[in-house]
């Protein structure tokens, strides 16, 4: 996709002034933003391009989400720009521009996103042509836009499955259940690039979550167990459901809980987080959890990934219990013969 990004930038600098340039791209269904591709001469205060921000906040509180929410070509000289700002209508964001033109990215009747040109020179401002072109050039930039992220979707879903079989037919082969967390988590810390991560087991027998795996900063640990009760992996338990957050505010909204120091600071940096239950029939025997400080870092694509091989592992959890029960089975058995012959032996003398 950079690669992509990169090309639909040489084209239209070919056709116009295109120096200062940038691409956003629109995510109707959770309103948010995201700028994949931007060039700037002069603002080196530049959008991360792996965060979706809400549409009306920071980057997109300006002229960008304007364009978004109305899905129409524009073209703003310095002053209509200034106009707009004093209405409160947008909110100023980075060096102030000669002009400002965009236009709105739709497929099948959506805004997905927005071409944006701008100028800070006098001698290079776009014309009402140069708007004409680029409203002409991003109806076919987002039809091939639609087309690279549907390959890209295909590639990312091809790795997933691949991962995912390549993670079952290991779990297929393993009966020892320190072995089985320690390959789920290895394979999926690996996968997330997770420095926060852990793998929670529930004890019914004892109310406790324990955490046999557990990652904080790229480094193994070992925290205490906890009771269940409080705090997200107690309601992925609970409810035997996922649970996707973007941002630190909606985790404490549904219950996360958050200790704090003496001096107000918070004991966790992550705004976002993902957790999938482990499940074995009706049951849910665990949790694993996933923490980033960027917000909205997870996608729904991770969440089904996560919950699949959770699924796979709480298979593989069992069938080592029921493994471990026979072998102590066994044992006990073994341990009775000896005993009844050493009985017999005995009755016999």
């Amino acid at each position: 996709m950079p690669s992509f990004y990169a090309a639909i930038h040489e084209i239209v600098g070919e056709l116009m002034y295109a120096d200062n340039f940038y691409i956003a791209l629109y995510d109707e269904e959770r309103a948010l933003v995201n700028y994949p591709f931007y060039r700037d001469e002069l603002d080196d205060d530049l959008p991360d391009p792996s965060v979706w921000e809400p549409i009306g906040e920071g980057q997109a509180a300006g002229f960008t989400g304007n364009v978004l929410r109305h899905g129409e070509p524009v073209l703003f000289s310095a002053a209509e720009q200034q106009a707009m700002v004093e209405r409160g209508e947008v909110v100023l964001l980075g060096i102030p521009s000669v002009d400002w033109m965009a236009a709105p990215l739709k497929a099948d009747g959506h805004t997905i996103g927005v071409v944006v040109t701008q100028s800070y020179r006098e001698d290079r401002k776009h014309t009402a042509e140069d708007l004409e072109l680029l409203t002409f050039v991003a109806q076919h930039i987002a039809t091939a836009l639609t087309r690279a992220r549907a390959i890209e979707e295909t590639r990312q879903r091809n790795a997933e499955l691949a991962l995912v079989n390549e993670i079952g037919a290991a779990l297929a082969k393993q009966l020892d259940f320190e072995t089985i967390i320690d390959l789920v988590g290895e394979r999926l810390a690996t996968m997330f690039q997770a420095s926060d991560m852990y793998i929670g087991l529930y004890d019914r027998s004892t109310n406790l979550i324990s955490f046999p795996f557990e990652l904080e900063l790229g480094k193994r640990m070992h925290g205490e167990p906890i009771e269940l009760g409080q705090g997200l992996s107690s309601i992925v338990l609970q409810q035997r459901r996922a649970l996707r957050f973007g941002t630190l505010e909606d985790q404490v909204a549904a219950g996360a809980v958050v200790a704090t120091y003496p001096d107000g600071a918070s004991s966790t940096v992550s705004e976002s987080w993902l957790g999938v239950p482990i499940l074995a029939g009706p049951e849910a025997i665990g949790v694993i959890g996933f923490g980033e400080y960027r917000a909205h870092a997870y996608t729904e694509g991770d969440e089904r990934v996560l919950s699949t091989v959770a699924s796979s592992m709480g298979v593989a959890l069992q069938n080592a219990k029921l493994f471990e029960e026979t072998k102590r089975l066994l044992s006990e058995a073994d341990e009775r013969a000896a005993e009844l012959a050493v009985v017999n032996s005995v009755q016999q003398a």
